[in-house]
């Protein structure tokens, strides 16, 4: 079967950038009812990225949870279910905000991306 080698574009300049996971780091937060928090904040030096392993909810209740804006419980990316936890989420440098209709506790373990 035939193939295409496509050559890269013109502002390719060979150059290749390899990355790894830096530091794991451990963020706990404790959520009001009814009040947004972020719980990770925009990080403007994670220009390779950031890998989420692991967020966890330990309340009863859902926790409403936003990349980038505040967290409603209208608007939200994901739904993270009492006593869950969301695993390996590739994900850039901006924010992720929380809000949940009971206390809850919410624990992010992450890692950001850095050069070889």
């Amino acid at each position: 079967m035939p193939f295409i080698i496509t050559p890269p574009s013109a502002s390719f300049d060979g150059n290749v950038t390899q990355k790894t996971l830096g530091t794991i780091e451990t963020k706990e937060t404790t959520l009001t009812a009814n009040t947004a928090a972020d719980i990770l904040l925009t990080d403007a030096t994670a220009t390779l990225g950031r890998k989420i392993l692991s967020i966890s909810n330990n309340g009863t209740e859902p926790v409403y949870l936003n990349y980038g804006t505040t967290a409603t419980t209208s608007n939200y990316d994901f739904i993270l279910y009492g006593n869950r936890q969301l695993l390996e989420i590739e994900y850039n440098g901006e924010k992720i905000s929380a809000i949940a209709a009971a206390a809850a506790t919410i624990k992010i373990k992450f890692a950001k991306y850095v050069e070889i």
